[in-house]
């Protein structure tokens, strides 16, 4: 893209929470590999197009078997600063609230020290997306649970409010959306050279695989909103029967002391 667009870029190291720091105070024009939520979007602009689908993955210590949310209830669970797996709205802060389940939290700078966190035992839990997880999983002694969620789209993050931000975003989507539909393009190339293993088959005919992937990981947010709705609707009902219930015990008891 930056060929394309004749642009000289400088890349900026640091920590993914350090990144969107100089995003925000726009210190940095663009940040790659920024999961998309509403909640961010009030901050920065964001491209249209979606560069990959991710969702978190839940590695835990050996001797703990974690098949379920329940299982976390009570454990110390690393988590990287800022990250949406971790405060997003379906994050693993939102879904554990959404449980009734409690969670020592510990934050840390990279997911690379959320894993090492578990290695050293500081941590039980260690919360990664699941591309990093299954790029770097066997360079830890850990173990990846069958726990995954939180569904998320990828993409490019842009600098809000200034000059360029329109250009930016206008000149990111129109040159991805024709890397993404051409099967020949460095983009596929990328994804079959960097993430083998991880991306099993990448077919010569994708037009269709992105909107199908990201369509049904729609649909588990949906249906997953959904439960959460439910479930909140569920302890609001409860709420005011318990109330109601009480409401009547009083009634009676005054009843009883005026007979």
């Amino acid at each position: 893209i930056s060929l394309q667009e004749i642009w000289n870029i400088e890349y900026v190291f640091g920590t993914f929470d350090e990144g969107l720091s100089r995003l925000e105070s726009n210190s940095i024009d663009i940040m790659v590999d920024v999961g998309y939520s509403p909640t961010r979007s009030e901050i920065f602009a964001f491209t249209t197009e979606t560069a990959f689908i991710n969702w978190a993955g839940v590695y835990s210590s050996n001797n703990l078997n974690i098949e379920a949310f329940k299982d976390l209830d009570g454990k110390r669970i690393a988590v990287m600063k800022n990250d949406i797996h971790y405060i997003g709205p379906l994050g693993m802060k939102a879904m554990m609230d959404s449980f009734g389940y409690q969670a020592n939290f510990i934050e840390e700078n990279s997911y690379a020290d959320c894993l090492k966190a578990v290695e050293d035992g500081k941590a039980d839990i260690g919360v990664v997306n699941r591309l990093f997880g299954a790029h770097s999983e066997d360079q830890y002694n850990i173990k990846r649970t069958s726990l995954v969620y939180n569904p998320i789209e990828l993409k490019f993050a842009i600098a809000k409010g200034t000059e360029n931000t329109e250009y930016y975003v206008e000149a990111i989507d129109h040159n991805l959306k024709l890397l993404k539909a051409d099967p020949d393009s460095i983009y596929y190339q990328s994804i079959i050279s960097n993430l083998e293993g991880i991306v099993r088959t990448v077919q010569k005919s994708p037009t269709w695989i992105g909107p199908v992937i990201f369509g049904l990981a729609l649909i588990i947010a949906l249906l997953f909103f959904h439960y959460l709705n439910t479930k909140r609707n569920q302890r609001i009902l409860e709420e005011k029967v318990k109330i109601k219930a009480e409401e009547l015990l009083k009634s009676e008891v005054k009843f009883k002391q005026l007979l």
